[in-house]
């Protein structure tokens, strides 16, 4: 299977639960991240309260959530993606063998990327749906976000995900 399925599938485990501490991390090049897991030791670190409600938004992007979607699911969604991501590209990096794992690159792209996900999939449909179906509706918006839609990834996942297609 496909890097980029499995990080698509890992967006279904909506019952992971939410961070309960959120690390604000400037690197040395003033590169702000925010992540659940502490900052490297290369970067300064200050903890954050998380947000109360659902994934990051930028103004035009949110769009309502289908019937069944709170805040909390959504978070949870995102969250569950971007742990089920990380997981898999470590294990798929230590399987190429090209040096340490960029930890703090793949966290800040799979964190954008899965709040875009987790509110494209949330506006587009039901919850029940999606427990119902969600191999398929992952499959086709991670589809449409790796061919230039709305989730494009960014950074080291488009860089990997290029290189793949």
């Amino acid at each position: 299977m496909k890097t980029t399925t499995l990080l698509f599938v890992a967006l279904a485990a909506i019952h992971t639960p939410a961070p309960a501490q959120l690390f604000k991390c400037t690197g040395k090049d003033g590169k702000v991240t925010y992540q659940a897991e502490p900052c490297p030791e290369t970067a300064t670190e200050k903890s954050v309260k998380p947000p109360a409600a659902g994934p990051d938004s930028a103004p035009g992007n949110a769009a309502a959530a289908k019937e069944g979607w709170t805040p909390a699911t959504i978070t949870n969604a995102k969250n569950g993606c971007v742990e089920g991501g990380m997981r898999n590209a470590r294990l798929t990096w230590e399987r190429t063998k090209r040096g340490t794992f960029p930890e703090s690159e793949y966290q800040s792209s799979s964190e954008a990327f899965c709040s875009c996900l987790a509110r494209r999939v949330s506006s587009a449909v039901t919850l029940k749906e999606f427990a119902a179906n969600a191999d398929a509706i992952m499959t086709r918006y991670g589809n449409e976000a790796v061919n230039g839609g709305e989730c494009r990834p960014t950074g080291i996942l488009a860089k990997d995900w290029g290189s793949q297609h």
